[in-house]
């Protein structure tokens, strides 16, 4: 049997084809169609071992959707798949859909009810969905949603935004990588002792475009904060005044006075700085320039504080989780974070973290740290065998 999965997120899709044999499922290929301007989309594909064999640039109709999915569809690679089970990732389904359901044109209509509680790109995967029924007619139709695991949060903590333009349209981002989460949480109890296979974890998921964090408290969503990744990072057009950590890191690192760095740092704006120097997270986390060690620091310390927070609302913390292409891969961003944990017990270890390995933290460490890859697409198919 053969299981394909689409995994939208703003400007690309992922696709995945699997083999299901025995209830284990064996990745046979893997797509990803990202668009790159506004007239083309870049497509890449990956083979078992997870390298890619093959990328090529297809042009798009701007007109019609912001993916030309009638172009992707028809597509030989597509068109080519075969899948006997489609699942595709919802954002929110409300309090009606909040499990794995079958899909088809009615359930369709119901879920796009509740858009106005969902992302942006949400009708992006309804209309996603629409096509792929189109195409594999034959194929049974799944569908899983992003809001289903944070379903167990309780009122009044719903979710906590930063940022003006989640406070103005909080709800934009309502149900945050859930079925990320769901993967990690499933993953906890193999990564550390019995006593805290469930117990209190905050799970820290960090990408060029979110950094979203989750508390989980036996392995049930108690809280979610996700926020777009520059909001994490002051902006003076948008505080109105300087940071006074900022001014008092640059004391430390600079000989020279209070005032001469406030007229500097005065003369640029850091969030112009973020957004027009340094494309993505990742290019200013590798930069060692001077101007990027004060937006290093405060981008660390509001996790570190999140993090915080998110262990008061758990009543404790166990341990915490890194995971996303940055989480996974940026062991310095993780120091400066686990750094600022060393007051609730948290004792990294140096050379296992420099190393990646999956567990960072030392032993006579009271908070444990784990780095996980973590791929949404697991948890769906999770789903799918607890469905069949």
């Amino acid at each position: 049997m053969l299981v394909l999965t689409f995994y939208q997120r703003v400007n690309s899709i992922t696709y995945t084809l699997y083999k299901l044999y025995n209830k284990k499922f064996i990745q046979q290929t893997r797509g990803i169609i990202e668009i790159t301007s506004a007239q083309q989309m870049f497509w890449q594909i990956f083979n078992i071992q997870h390298k890619p064999i093959q990328n090529f640039v297809l042009e798009r109709d701007s007109k019609v959707h912001l993916f030309d999915y009638d172009k992707i569809f028809h597509h030989k690679l597509i068109a080519e798949l075969h899948p006997d089970i489609v699942i595709h990732k919802i954002s929110v389904g409300g309090d009606e859909f909040n499990s794995i359901c079958r899909l088809n044109e009615l359930i369709l209509d119901k879920i796009a009810d509740y858009n106005n509680l969902a992302p942006v790109l949400q009708p992006q995967e309804i209309t996603l969905a629409h096509f792929g029924q189109q195409a594999f007619v034959t194929a049974k139709h799944y569908a899983c949603f992003n809001n289903s695991f944070h379903n167990t949060i309780e009122l009044p903590f719903n979710m906590f935004f930063h940022g003006e333009s989640q406070r103005n349209n909080p709800l934009n981002y309502f149900a945050s990588s859930g079925l990320i989460f769901a993967e990690i949480a499933d993953k906890i109890p193999d990564l550390t002792e019995k006593k805290h296979g469930r117990g209190k974890w905050v799970a820290i998921y960090i990408t060029d475009v979110h950094t979203t964090l989750c508390a989980i408290k036996n392995g049930k969503s108690q809280y979610c904060t996700s926020s777009e990744m520059w909001h994490e990072i002051i902006g003076f057009s948008q505080a109105e005044r300087i940071d006074p950590s900022i001014v008092i890191n640059l004391l430390a690192h600079e000989s020279t006075s209070a005032e001469q760095i406030i007229k500097r740092i005065s003369s640029y704006n850091l969030d112009n700085l973020s957004h027009n120097h340094y494309a993505t997270l990742t290019e200013m986390l590798a930069s060692n320039t001077p101007e990027t060690l004060p937006l290093k620091n405060y981008f660390a310390r509001q996790i570190s504080i999140s993090i915080s927070k998110l262990a008061t609302i758990l009543g404790g913390l166990d341990g915490i989780i890194f995971s996303g292409n940055i989480g996974q891969n940026n062991a310095e961003l993780r120091t400066l974070i686990c750094n600022n944990l060393e007051w609730m017990g948290l004792n990294l270890s140096r050379k296992a973290n420099l190393e990646n390995q999956p567990k960072i933290h030392k032993k006579n460490s009271t908070i444990q740290a784990f780095v996980v890859h973590a791929e949404a697409e697991n948890a769906m198919l999770k789903q799918l065998i607890e469905r069949i």
